[in-house]
């Protein structure tokens, strides 16, 4: 399993010296940010989380989303009990010091370098009742489609996938391919669950390919209703109806409202 010390891995790299530290300082700088940001701002969940108090679920779960709301979720479901994938790459180097902060354990790998492996070591966490967690789109898109990772996973523990999304009314944009969404201090940060989808254990193909189908969909939705939230009238953003086929917006689109 590779989980690496800050700074000692980079790909097929090391890192240079100078980097260690400002790679060490990544987690800590991160989690004082996100956490002061994140204290100022007002929430509100629609749908069922597996892991509310008030109604656990009976099993734990696979959380996805899109790579472009991810932030959120690392101080939404800090020190619970996570594993998540992070890639190989630098970008996933500042992925893994952030889940750390959190108190997440990450796993070396992607759909590009050593993403079986990183699959087949996250499943004896789950198994032993950790949550597991992957950007169904990462780690390089395209945006907004699925790849077969979660639904893998899902296929190896026979564990529930469960999909989720947020999005809020005022919000900074990162250059990244993703345009990665950071929410500012004192926005309203609205957070969608759908139903969970169940696959058996070793399914077939077929029905692999039907879950990450209906994946798509549900992430899709979901994202088409909170990024409306804010500027309808209804009080619950499920209920804003939704055009099928869901349109699907580029990344570098902005929001339906102002940031």
């Amino acid at each position: 399993m590779i989980i690496c010390p800050p700074g000692k891995f980079y790909g097929d790299a090391p890192l240079k010296k100078y980097s260690y530290l400002l790679t060490g300082l990544i987690g800590p700088v991160s989690r004082l940010i996100f956490s002061l940001i994140f204290a100022t701002c007002c929430l509100e969940v629609f749908g069922r989380d597996p892991n509310d108090k008030k109604t656990p679920s009976k099993k734990n779960v696979l959380y996805v989303t899109w790579h472009q709301r991810l932030i959120p979720y690392a101080w939404y479901y800090r020190f619970k009990k996570m594993v998540v994938m992070a890639s190989m790459s630098r970008d996933g180097e500042i992925a893994t010091q952030f889940a750390q902060a959190f108190g997440w354990i990450p796993v070396r790998g992607s759909s590009k370098k050593r993403g079986r492996k990183a699959l087949d070591e996250m499943v004896p966490f789950v198994q032993k009742g950790y949550n597991a967690a992957l950007a169904s789109d990462g780690p390089t898109g395209p945006a907004y489609r699925s790849k077969m990772g979660i639904v893998s996973l899902a296929q190896k523990t026979g564990h529930p996938i469960q999909a989720s999304m947020w999005s809020c009314d005022k919000y900074w944009v990162l250059r990244s391919w993703d345009r990665t969404l950071i929410p500012k201090p004192f926005s309203r940060i609205v957070l969608i669950f759908s139903e969970p989808i169940h696959l058996e254990k070793g399914a077939a193909p077929e029905a692999c390919e039907e879950a990450r189908k209906t994946l798509d969909k549900q992430l899709n939705t979901m994202m088409y209703q909170a990024d409306r939230f804010f500027i309808s009238k209804v009080h619950d953003p499920r209920d804003i109806p939704v055009p099928n086929p869901v349109p699907v917006p580029k990344p570098k689109e902005s929001l339906p409202h102002s940031r």
